[in-house]
């Protein structure tokens, strides 16, 4: 049987390894009329072959290099979030490298347990600073990171002095980019398996660069009644709660209101542990409205407000929604786009504005299609025979000899199915 796991990068068994990393600015550059939602345009690029040390670029308007254009089955590519480089790659015109891992993917495989909570990570620890922090790595400066970015989005023209900054930060990423792959090609236990992911990202970067139908006049039209929207929905409802101001036509929750209500009501509302000021996260108040029915009502309004925040799609200036759809980015390994930048993220109700003239939309949803996918593939005729019964979770809990538990048996069947060890 090939070998699946390897305890290091230069026993991959192919003959060459291209880490790459581009940069790009959308339409013509937000400071000549672009949008953030135009198709990107390539800039510049830095690559290094691992095995020789031998770094190259590009820079917009020189002839492509050949070496990232000619990548064979002996070929790794590689690159911190690769359906941002595939749009690249199919801006130029080319297509998928034969072999590909995404070392943002594999660090997110890598640290997806419960040690911690994802809202108790640090901001950007699944960037690729982040990433050099977790392998106690050089870091980057995020603060000139951040400049450069802001730089580029501009978009040209482009000084030669900022061609070198721009070129420096380029250079950096990428080896920061290689660093990181080293690290964690020990900790894939399957390379086949990330092969795998890679190849679910090249589809994914297909859907980003072709976006979804949104008008954008259909957008901002609605945009403009946004906030009285949320204050007649504040106004209806929060009269016998008295939780909420409204400031400069916004709505705005007030702690201190919301404490006074609890001491009305005689609710024991938790703290933070680090402080004593109230815990608000979400998951806190759902289960605070399953012990406290009075403040149901509150708890949905809270969920409709979020679902209402101030967005700003990403619409291009052909119509249409693009934003990187963050693959693998959950716990569970689907998505996790943007909310404010997607339209697949605020309110479903929202959706109505994905449409497009002559054409028929059809939003569908799947049940239990991972583990029917799983049965299919591996020609298991028992795990079939148990998708089509019905229920499968608690199909496979019978067959186990356990009473029905579809929470239990969901987290191990998935578990399983996601490399759960």
């Amino acid at each position: 049987m090939p070998k699946t796991q390897y305890r290091d990068w230069r026993e991959l068994p192919y003959r060459e390894i291209w880490v790459e990393d581009t940069e790009y600015y959308p339409g013509r550059g937000l400071a000549s009329g672009g949008r953030e939602g135009d198709l990107p345009t390539p800039l510049c690029l830095s690559a290094i072959e691992l095995r020789t040390n031998r770094v190259i670029g590009w820079w917009q308007g020189e002839p492509y290099p050949a070496e990232l254009q000619r990548l064979g089955p002996n070929s790794l590519y590689v690159s911190y979030l690769l359906t941002a480089e595939y749009s690249q790659r199919r801006a130029h015109g080319l297509g998928r490298p034969p072999n590909a891992i995404d070392p943002y993917v594999e660090f997110r495989r890598l640290v997806n347990d419960a040690r911690l909570r994802s809202g108790d990570r640090p901001k950007g620890f699944y960037s690729l600073v982040g990433a050099l922090q977790y392998f106690k790595e050089d870091e980057i400066d995020t603060a000139h990171k951040e400049d450069t970015r802001d730089l580029i989005m501009q978009g040209p023209p482009f000084s030669s002095e900022k061609r070198s900054i721009i070129e420096r930060y380029c250079l950096d990423d990428m080896h920061a980019a290689a660093r990181v792959t080293k690290r964690l090609i020990p900790t894939i236990p399957s390379l086949r398996h990330a092969l795998y992911r890679e190849e679910f990202e090249w589809g994914l970067s297909g859907q980003e660069y072709i976006g979804t139908p949104v008008p954008l006049a259909e957008q901002e039209r609605l945009a403009g009644y946004w906030n009285g929207i949320k204050v007649d929905l504040v106004t209806g409802i929060d009269r016998q709660y008295d939780c909420y101001d409204i400031v400069d036509g916004e709505p705005h929750f007030n702690e201190k209101k919301f404490r006074a209500y609890c001491d009305r009501e005689k609710i024991q509302w938790p703290t933070l542990k680090s402080s004593r000021e109230l815990d608000l996260k979400a998951r806190t108040f759902r289960d605070m409205a399953a012990a406290y029915p009075q403040i149901a009502e509150l708890h949905a309004l809270r969920c409709i407000l979020a679902q209402l925040r101030n967005n700003r799609l990403a619409i291009g200036s052909d119509g249409r929604n693009r934003c990187l759809q963050g693959p693998h980015g959950t716990k569970t390994g689907r998505n996790a786009w943007s909310n404010s930048k997607c339209i697949w993220g605020p309110a479903r109700g929202l959706r109505f504005m994905i449409m497009t003239y002559g054409s028929a939309l059809a939003y569908r949803d799947y049940k239990q299609q991972e583990v029917r996918i799983a049965a299919v593939k591996s020609k298991d005729l028992e795990l079939l025979a148990v998708c089509e019964a019905g229920d499968v979770y608690n199909g496979i809990a019978r067959q186990l000899g356990y009473a029905e538990n579809r929470p239990l048996f969901k987290t191990v069947v998935l578990g399983i199915l996601y490399g759960l060890q």
